[in-house]
């Protein structure tokens, strides 16, 4: 198996306690461990004048 981001594997099918993030240049499923993926919900409070287009 190749190794892809997050030393994850390259595999057709990911294992239960692995996540699908991106695709492998061979088609395959890149499948890290979902500890790596755990994060913190993340919330917007306001707006800055200079953050609006």
């Amino acid at each position: 198996t190749a190794e892809c981001w997050m030393d994850g594997k390259c595999r057709l099918v990911c294992k239960s306690d692995e996540d699908s993030v991106i695709r492998c240049a061979n088609r395959k499923r890149c499948c890290v461990p979902s500890r790596f993926l755990t994060v913190r919900p993340m919330t917007v409070e306001s707006m800055e004048p200079w953050t609006v287009p």
